[in-house]
């Protein structure tokens, strides 16, 4: 990424700069290879994988190129380790610390719901030194959950827990002067779990806007990564200090179990309200993503050029990954095939010289002979190839999320816009029962997102966005109204239509914006847009579902630790290989 992209406006000048970024947008690499329908398919959008363009792979490579320095002032904690840890992170010229309160270890089960209880630790990300009242309001309120609130300068509040599946093994063994046993790793893939993490006014944190153009984490999600890379920082130093506990001649971890280590990750069915609250923002990101694809795609790869070297090794790691996965929901079985599947696409490229001239005769054969999820993963790979290119467009990732105030077409341009591009939503089944199965709502008792059957919970009131049975509404009342005559008289007659309409002229430069599916039918699988989200734009490593609802894995699994900081990161990073077993 570049020093200091212009990717996010100061206070008030989203308006003023998002027609800028659009028409930069259009200029910058070439117009995606797939349309509408093939992308925005629920089951497409599932298969993305993480890319250049998740915000852990470009906060990881932000950190190491940009060389930010992160040490350890103090480490503080007892022989269960509860206590403190801060650490000083400069970056860009800016001073940030993060610090940990670390809790002895919770009894009993483990969840990842954000009200249950205790937390292993909770942490904050400060901008400049953390005062002692900072701290200490931390330390009393964090616990408050949503009743909680933060001291100003405070970016992230954020919390997680040990897994005991795995912990207690590292800490055993490095207290006798071994390093974990790589398969038990392997099968968790990280130390400690998160169970929050938030910012941009939670809480009472700083507001993302407020940050301004030139901050060093003023990219969105930036501070977000920054404060789970350094929970996995923690996870680390206080496996290690336990360690020393047990063994004054305890090892270090090494840095090659580091890399392998994530930090635990996981989201329920709420980011459904993401996607559908958010379609500015997933629209440009999408577009970018789609964009840098179809750029790469365009690439010709003689047999003397570096980037067809670095591909073929992308492919025979990405391939050895995949087989190495002993976490992702697949399983033994759908592994293998993936992992075949990417060994014959990196045997045929090594052996056919046609299939990167140009590149898009190697998507094209993984499209049609391979299974989403792996064709999606040469995609990541051949995105790996213009790091030049992916700075740029990030560069364009400024997005003006609030609407006109009221409608500014005409009616006639309204209906033209939606038999144009809402053609899957006019034909999108809304009458029948099954179309009706679920409705979506807050939880009074837990404070969380769910989701019911129209049967179980009768008299809930609905809070997603119907934007399928509010497109075909909009459209049979404007024929009825008549199609010349004036917005403002039908809006005064129907004003149920004006957030549909306030929409659908705020997207109309948006190609990927709104899923093709309706979230209320009883086919609808909410995991398909929880893992868009937490795979495909955060960078979600080795998914799992669980017990279809929520999507788990692991972050940050591949990036260096901070001692490492400095180095020139390698190619493929994002896929680690497991370690070595050590004697």
């Amino acid at each position: 990424m570049p020093p200091s992209p212009a990717i996010t406006p100061p206070p008030g000048r989203a308006a003023t700069l998002e027609p800028v970024a659009v028409e930069r947008l259009r200029r910058i690499g070439r117009p995606p290879l797939r349309g509408e329908a093939d992308l925005m398919a629920p089951g497409a959008l599932a298969a993305l994988q993480p890319s250049a363009l998740s915000c852990s792979h470009y906060f990881v490579e932000r950190l190491f190129r940009d060389r930010w320095s992160i040490r350890c002032e103090s480490l503080d904690l007892d022989a269960e380790g509860a206590g403190i840890a801060r650490y000083a992170i400069e970056a860009g010229g800016r001073r940030f610390e993060f610090v940990a309160l670390a809790n002895p270890p919770v009894e009993g089960g483990r969840s990842g719901r954000v009200l249950d209880g205790e937390r292993d630790m909770n942490g904050g990300l400060y901008e400049g030194r953390a005062t002692d009242r900072q701290i200490e309001t931390m330390r009393r309120e964090m616990p408050k959950i949503y009743a909680g609130r933060a001291e100003p300068d405070t970016l992230i509040w954020c919390r997680s827990n040990r897994s005991m599946r795995v912990f207690e093994h590292v800490v055993g063994r490095l207290a006798a002067g071994r390093q974990p046993d790589p398969e038990r790793i392997a099968e968790i893939g990280y130390l400690m779990r998160n169970v929050g993490i938030e910012g941009n006014g939670i809480y009472g944190t700083r507001p993302f806007l407020t940050y301004g153009r030139d901050h060093p984490l003023g990219a969105p999600y930036m501070a977000q990564m920054l404060a789970g890379y350094m929970m996995r920082e923690f996870s680390f130093d206080l496996a290690e200090h336990l360690a020393r506990v047990g063994s004054p001649g305890a090892a270090a971890l090494d840095p090659a179990f580091k890399r392998f280590i994530g930090i635990g990750n996981g989201s329920a069915i709420g980011l459904v309200f993401f996607v559908y609250n958010r379609p500015q923002f997933l629209g440009r990101w999408l577009e970018m993503r789609e964009r840098l694809i179809a750029s790469a795609a365009a690439l010709h790869l003689a047999d003397d050029d570096p980037r067809r070297a670095t591909l073929a090794a992308l492919l025979e790691r990405a391939a050895r990954f995949v087989a190495e996965d002993r976490v992702g929901e697949d399983g033994g079985t759908a592994n293998a095939q993936r992992s075949a599947e990417l060994r014959a696409l990196a045997a045929a490229f090594a052996a056919d010289a046609t299939l990167g001239r140009p590149v898009r005769r190697l998507l094209d054969k993984a499209w049609a002979e391979c299974a989403g999820a792996t064709a999606e993963t040469v995609l990541s790979c051949v995105m790996d190839l213009m790091p030049e290119l992916r700075d740029r467009l990030l560069a364009c990732f400024v997005v003006d999320e609030d609407p006109p105030p009221a409608p500014r077409m005409r009616l006639g341009d309204i209906a033209g816009l939606i038999e144009r591009q809402y053609g899957w939503a006019l034909a999108t089944d809304t009458e029948t029962p099954s179309a009706n199965h679920f409705v979506w709502y807050q939880s009074i008792s837990n404070d969380e997102p769910r989701r019911g059957t129209r049967h179980d919970t009768p008299a809930t009131h609905n809070m997603l966005r119907n934007v399928v049975g509010g497109v075909k509404a909009l459209l049979a009342d404007i024929r009825a109204f008549g199609e010349t005559g004036d917005t403002a008289d039908f809006l005064l007659a129907h004003p149920e239509h004006r957030h549909t309409a306030q929409r659908i002229e705020h997207l109309r430069d948006a190609r990927f914006h709104t899923p093709h599916c309706n979230p209320f039918a009883e086919d609808f699988r909410a995991l398909d847009l929880v893992r868009l989200i937490m795979v495909g734009f955060y960078g979600l490593a080795k998914p799992v579902d669980y017990l279809d609802r929520n999507a788990r894995g692991i972050m940050f699994h591949g990036a260096p630790a901070r001692g490492e900081i400095g180095r020139t990161l390698e190619p493929g990073w994002h896929l680690p290989l497991m370690p070595r077993a050590v004697p």
